[in-house]
């Protein structure tokens, strides 16, 4: 039972939850919000595949691999899961503009974090770089953002 408590969580930094939270953005009408989220989604693909392939760690759990595609999947670092939760953190809590929304966010992302380490995923440095990959999405995201608004105002 709480191995499926684990599972839970780290379901949050699934590809799956992230296009859930893409099409719910869209069905609320909140298309630029999806922009950015896809953006977000499409980097952390953009540097966790060929950094998984290329640099291949095996898994605690010693995953077994027979193609491109599943290599990729057996990789341990670095953490996608982690990258894609902490991207969508960072981008969701500065679209929303709530501190709240903020540090439940930030709880769901060490969540993540955690329970990719405990069901044996990861080690600690891939989640670990993960985040940091992570930030670093979110942060490109925003600032492409910013730009985007600054021509539109007039201000660039």
């Amino acid at each position: 039972m709480l191995t499926d408590f684990w599972k839970d969580i780290t379901a949050f930094g699934s590809l799956a939850f992230s296009l859930i939270i893409i099409a719910a953005s869209i069905a609320l009408g909140k298309n630029d919000l999806a922009l950015l989220l896809i953006a977000a989604l499409a980097l952390c693909y953009a540097i966790g595949f060929p950094i998984k392939v290329f640099f291949f760690r095996e898994r605690p759990n010693g995953q077994r691999y027979s193609s491109l595609l599943s290599k990729y999947e057996a990789s341990s670092f670095p953490s996608v899961h982690t990258m894609r939760a902490v991207s969508f953190a960072i981008v969701l809590s500065a679209y929303l503009e709530s501190v709240l929304f903020a540090f439940i966010a930030g709880a769901i992302v060490l969540g993540v974090m955690y329970t990719r380490v405990r069901l044996q995923k990861h080690y600690w440095n891939d989640v670990f770089w993960g985040a940091v990959f992570g930030i670093v999405v979110g942060g490109a995201v925003l600032f492409l953002r910013s730009l985007s608004l600054g021509r539109e105002f007039g201000m660039l």
